[in-house]
């Protein structure tokens, strides 16, 4: 998201923002037998036949956070690429080390020229800052999580976590 043009050194595609409704697009495309990915918004890349590089613009921020689907940490179906071999990986990530990692918002609502959010500011212009996951939903997630996994310690990747008061009383 922050350098799009560095990866296209090695790679036909990347992301450049939220990529959930981006990568949706592209399975859809994959299963419909397309190979013209250009017009996918949040995609930049190469043409499939050689032409420049294409750089769509982003698609909206996702407004509602809570319409996204819990991480699936389960083991199926999960596979690492090393040294361009395709392995299956049933461990990768059910053996978490009992720590969970989630996210009950995205965004910052500071301008630190030091910080990736000012870059993402930029980006999505005239956007929300911060958008925030209802305090039912994260709970819901990490009972989830309980019942799934030894989970002994949880980690929550957000930028600002506290930073609503009211927030974070209704989710404690």
């Amino acid at each position: 998201t922050l350098e799009p043009h560095r990866p296209l050194a090695s790679a036909d595609l990347v992301c450049r923002g939220e990529g959930e409704g981006a990568i949706l697009d592209l399975a859809a495309m994959i299963d419909m037998n397309g190979s013209d990915f250009s017009s996918i918004a949040n995609r930049w890349g190469r043409r499939p036949d050689g032409k420049p590089a294409f750089e769509n613009a982003p698609r909206p921020l996702i407004s509602d956070l809570d319409s996204l689907p819990f991480a699936d940490m389960s083991s199926e179906n999960k596979y690492t690429i090393d040294n361009d071999i395709l392995t299956r990986n049933e461990t990768a990530i059910s053996n978490f080390d009992f720590l969970y990692e989630i996210a009950s918002s995205r965004g910052c609502p500071f301008a630190c020229t030091y910080c990736c959010n000012e870059t993402l500011h930029r980006l999505y212009e005239g956007q929300p800052r911060v958008r925030r996951r209802s305090p039912e939903h994260v709970a819901r997630e990490l009972e989830t999580a309980g019942r799934q996994h030894r989970v002994e310690r949880v980690n929550f990747q957000d930028d600002v976590f506290s930073l609503q008061p009211s927030w974070l009383s209704d989710f404690s």
